[in-house]
């Protein structure tokens, strides 16, 4: 009874550090997603338009190294929306959400931003 006891605490502990995991990690990427502003134009195409953007972070969550764009794609509307990715993770620092104690969990993050997903599109600008 005590191993199945034990069993259950380690599980119980394992989901609640995956859930808290999760809503962190939520959090990050609302706190990216509010200041994402792509030109309009982005969401007649959407899948032209997905960019994956790779950082580092130090243990204050803070860009440690230059993003890498992750994702390929061309033209002047997938630059901008690039731009717009990066922007978004720069404005968005520090992620003072991430706990240091987990730093090795979060010290690199992948961010895509697709726009079926990532956004609501808001009024034309």
């Amino acid at each position: 009874m005590r191993l199945i006891a034990a069993i259950l605490a380690t599980t119980l502990l394992a989901a609640c550090a995956m859930l808290a995991e999760q809503r962190t990690i939520s959090a990050m990427r609302e706190k990216i997603r509010v200041h994402w502003k792509p030109d309009p134009a982005i969401f007649s195409q959407p899948d032209q338009y997905r960019v994956a953007v790779r950082f580092h972070l130090d243990r204050n969550g803070r860009l440690s190294s230059p993003m890498e764009v992750r994702s390929k794609g061309s033209g002047p509307l997938y630059q901008s929306a690039t731009e717009a990715a990066k922007r978004a993770i720069e404005l968005s620092q520090p992620f003072d959400m991430l706990s240091p104690s987990t730093y090795e969990k979060w010290e690199e993050v992948q961010i895509d931003f697709d726009p079926r997903t990532f956004s609501t599109p808001g009024p034309p600008r």
